[in-house]
């Protein structure tokens, strides 16, 4: 939309639709809301978030919780999601390589994109079926303390990775997390020069993963691709390991045009 065409939308028209879009990604992260919570988190009164709430329940978006007054998020969200994934088409170019680097790690391999300033999952193979493990689609990690975010953070371009560094607010989610720039910047260095990305128990305590970034035919970092793994963090990740995680990241960019084909 230009300048122009965005001038011509009333003013009144594009506030409600950017306070009903804020009020969806509140309760999508809350999990379940009341007016008040809306109210206070968007700083509007009480009236206008009942409306914001009625409104999206109404168009299938929200829905009441079992608790009086409060609204969690309906399945009309799903179509769009499965949307916005079916238009992702490293996602589907990922998944031979993705199946046989869990099938020869004998892990659960990830893929994951960058979203404002996070890490999001966006695909999940588990090498052997199991009940507890389900994909989580959309779920999201801070880019510094994740290593498919750090591998993404590597090879941005320069002046996407300024802004994302101008951006940042560190969160430290264990003793090990990266909570200054200088840490990041030596962590992403480091990155360059193995061609892949470590996340040592920043994340979550006692779980190392290993990530490599993908390459769209432009040579643009479009996602990661990553195993948990498990060996003490006194010790070097094994090199099998390493070498199923990269020759799959390459595996992945050569099918989507990138450079010459995987080992």
């Amino acid at each position: 939309m230009t300048n122009g065409e965005r001038e011509k939308i009333p003013r009144a028209q594009t506030r409600s639709l950017e306070r009903g879009l804020r009020t969806l990604e509140y309760v999508a992260l809350a999990g379940e809301v009341g007016v008040g919570d809306v109210a206070d988190a968007l700083q509007l009164p009480r009236a206008s978030a009942h409306i914001l709430l009625s409104t999206l329940m109404h168009a299938g978006y929200l829905r009441q919780a079992k608790r009086r007054g409060r609204y969690r998020l309906d399945l009309q969200v799903v179509p769009l999601a499965q949307a916005a994934l079916r238009q992702l088409p490293v996602r589907e170019r990922a998944a031979p390589p993705l199946h046989e680097l869990a099938a020869q790690t004998g892990l659960a391999a990830y893929l994951a994109v960058l979203f404002r300033g996070q890490a999001m999952t966006i695909d999940r193979i588990v090498p052997t079926p199991r009940p507890e493990a389900r994909v989580d689609l959309g779920q999201t990690n801070p880019a510094y303390a994740s290593s498919m975010g750090k591998a993404l953070l590597a090879y941005l371009a320069p002046a996407e990775l300024e802004a994302y560094l101008a951006s940042v607010r560190f969160e430290q989610r264990t003793e090990r997390t990266i909570t200054t720039l200088e840490e990041l910047h030596r962590e992403l260095e480091r990155t360059r020069g193995r061609g892949y990305a470590l996340s040592e128990g920043e994340h979550r305590p006692n779980v190392r993963s290993i990530a490599a970034p993908i390459f769209s035919y432009e040579g643009d970092s479009v996602a990661a691709v990553c195993v948990a793994h498990y060996t003490p963090f006194d010790q070097p990740p094994p090199d099998t390991v390493v070498r199923a995680v990269v020759n799959a990241a390459k595996q992945i960019s050569y099918a989507l045009g990138y450079g010459a084909k995987a080992e």
